[in-house]
C-alpha cells in the first residue's frame, strides 16, 4: 500500500503509522515540516520514503525498524538527524544526507546493508554511526 499525504499536512504525530506492517510507500509533500518519534518505527515493508522539501525536523526513532527500506535520499531543508533515526533498517544500502551536518547516536545503527552514503559538506556523526561515517569518509 501506498500513502500520499495532504499538500497541506504540516506535521506527522508521534507513533501515527508505528508498526503499519501493509505501508509499502510513502510519499511526503513538500508543506510537511515535522516527522515525531516513533512516526514510522516497525514499518516492516516499508521500502520507499520519498521526503518532500520542506521537511526540517525527523522526531528520534521515526523510521527505526523499517527493514524493508533500501535507499533514502534526505532534503537539504533537514539540517540534523535524531538518535537512532533509522537505526535497524537492515536493508538500507544508499544513503543521501542532503543539508544534514550533525547525525545523532546510533542513527544509522545496524543498518547492516549499509553500502553508499553521499554528503555535499563535513558531516559529524555521533556514536554507533562508524559504518556511515566510514563509508562517507569521515
Amino acid at each position: 500500500r501506498s500513502v500520499s499525504l495532504g499538500d497541506d499536512l504540516t506535521s506527522i504525530g508521534v507513533r501515527a503509522f508505528s508498526g503499519c506492517s501493509g505501508l509499502r510507500e510513502l510519499v511526503l509533500p513538500d508543506s510537511l515540516q515535522t516527522v515525531r518519534e516513533h512516526a514510522f518505527s516497525g514499518c516492516s515493508a516499508l521500502g520507499s520514503v520519498q521526503f518532500g522539501n520542506g521537511l526540517t525536523t525527523l522526531g528520534v526513532q521515526a523510521f527505526m525498524g523499517c527493514t524493508a527500506l533500501t535507499e533514502i535520499a534526505l532534503p537539504y531543508s533537514l539540517t540534523a538527524l535524531p538518535n537512532s533515526c533509522f537505526s535497524g533498517c537492515t536493508s538500507l544500502q544508499t544513503v543521501s544526507l542532503g543539508g544534514v551536518r550533525p547525525v545523532g547516536a546510533n542513527g544509522f545503527y545496524g543498518c547492516t546493508a549499509l553500502s553508499a552514503v553521499t554528503s555535499s559538506g563535513a558531516v559529524d556523526f555521533e556514536q554507533g554511526n562508524e559504518q556511515a561515517e566510514q563509508l562517507l569518509g569521515g
